[in-house]
């Protein structure tokens, strides 16, 4: 996990222990603040005491993990899902969220909005319901981000479902659950730039699309966006 928050989890994590509440040790392992090191390979690495980085494996890490052990690589969000099932039962889960995509979940809310945060919503929410938990758009926006970096820009109908069902006609799903809303003054292909060079840095350096790929990408996007100099985008820039 990201070492910010090692410190209060381990407090939490005494506490538990202190209460009789875990019947199975639970340790935390710190992992740098990298893209890649929520990969599942790049945790099975970091836990054997490697660094955080993707491994070329021929089995998953549910056959082969740590030490060789069959290993469960889960998000913390499935995790309390399930648990919060156990406890009060499937009928409560399905009471919020639709038919097909029952529940709820995290969306991680930025760019220009009032209160940018970590905000839980229902499957489906309108794209407007779900801006204004962030106390909505503190410009007029021209496009929404949703599904983090490997998301889809979507039009800022606030009508919109958050869902696959919904998204599906944009090519683009919830995913990771993150919203970042552009506003009208900013150019998409600016950020689209801006975003292309921040994976580009974030790269484990493993294989030649990463290597040459990713960075030419980002540097092409860069040029067509006017970063550099020598293309006229950003002033005339509004989707």
């Amino acid at each position: 996990m990201r070492p910010a928050a090692t410190p209060a989890l381990r407090t939490l994590i005494a506490g538990r222990r202190a209460a009789g509440w875990d019947r199975a040790p639970v340790s935390v392992v710190e992992a740098p603040d990298t893209f890649i090191s929520g990969q599942e390979s790049a945790v099975v690495a970091r836990i054997e005491g490697h660094p955080a980085v993707p491994g070329d494996n021929l089995h998953r890490v549910t056959e082969v993990g740590v030490h060789g052990a069959p290993t469960l690589v889960q998000n913390v969000e499935t995790l309390a899902h399930l648990a919060l099932v156990a406890r009060y039962g499937p009928g409560w889960f399905r009471s919020q969220g639709t038919a097909a995509e029952p529940g709820t979940f995290l969306a991680t809310i930025g760019g220009a909005v009032s209160a940018p945060g970590v905000y839980e919503a229902p499957h489906g929410i309108p794209l407007g319901d779900l801006i204004q938990l962030a106390s909505g758009a503190n410009r007029d926006p021209q496009a929404i981000l949703i599904g983090g970096y490997h998301g889809v820009w979507v039009p800022p109908n606030p009508d919109l479902p958050i869902s696959r069902a919904g998204l599906r006609g944009y090519g683009g799903s919830p995913g990771a659950g993150v919203v970042i809303v552009l506003p009208a003054t900013a150019c998409g292909l600016v950020e689209s730039a801006r975003i292309a060079a921040y994976l580009a840095r974030q790269s484990a350096g493993q294989c030649g699309p990463c290597v040459n790929g990713l960075p030419r990408l980002a540097n092409t996007l860069n040029r067509l966006a006017g970063a550099s100099g020598t293309a006229g985008c950003r002033p005339r820039c509004h989707g």
